[in-house]
């Protein structure tokens, strides 16, 4: 019964928080920092909050532990509600934030206002190189998405093979 009454609206939820548009657009070429001509694809995610446009795989803490885990958390569940319900979910943004040789990138970060797609950057650390996470980060959360991934009826963006290659690549960076 509740499942009956309330997935349509959670799924409406999800669908309209959803990075869309022109900040999705720009995540496609989402610079590696505030003040450099790096770029990396950083498109897909959802909006942190209300008023808030960025997209954060934590709270934005400077723990690394009792974090809240937007993204993968999201992308986990949804690819979960696809196996139970055959509903789709779409985990593609974990593995376009995958870096290589590396873990995913913490945020992609929305100054403002003005609200200005041309203002969004991934963060970086004081070396200019993208903040990454670690497992209780979000980091375990998202390898568990991209394995749930794997196994979907109907691919992403990238084959069943790449979600779960992503998955092992970062499990085995992270160890």
């Amino acid at each position: 019964m509740l499942e009956r009454y309330t997935l349509s609206p959670v799924v409406h939820y999800f669908k309209g928080t959803r990075s869309s548009d022109r900040f999705d657009r720009r995540d496609r070429q989402a610079s590696i920092g505030p003040k450099t001509t790096q770029v990396m694809d950083a498109h897909g995610a959802w909006y942190d909050a209300t008023g808030d446009f960025g997209e954060h795989f934590t709270q934005l803490s400077d723990r690394s532990y009792f974090n809240t885990l937007q993204i993968p958390l999201t992308a986990w569940v949804l690819a979960k509600a696809y196996q139970r319900l055959t509903a789709r979910g779409d985990p593609d943004y974990l593995r376009w934030v995958k870096l290589d040789g590396g873990t995913f990138v913490a945020s992609v970060i929305q100054p403002g206002p003005p609200k200005d797609p041309k203002l969004r950057y991934v963060l970086a650390n004081s070396d200019g190189e993208p903040v990454q996470v670690n497992y209780r980060e979000g980091g375990g959360v998202a390898i568990a998405a991209l394995a749930a991934a794997a196994t979907l009826d109907a691919p992403g963006d990238y084959s069943h093979e790449e979600y779960l290659a992503t998955a092992e690549a970062t499990f085995e960076f992270l160890e």
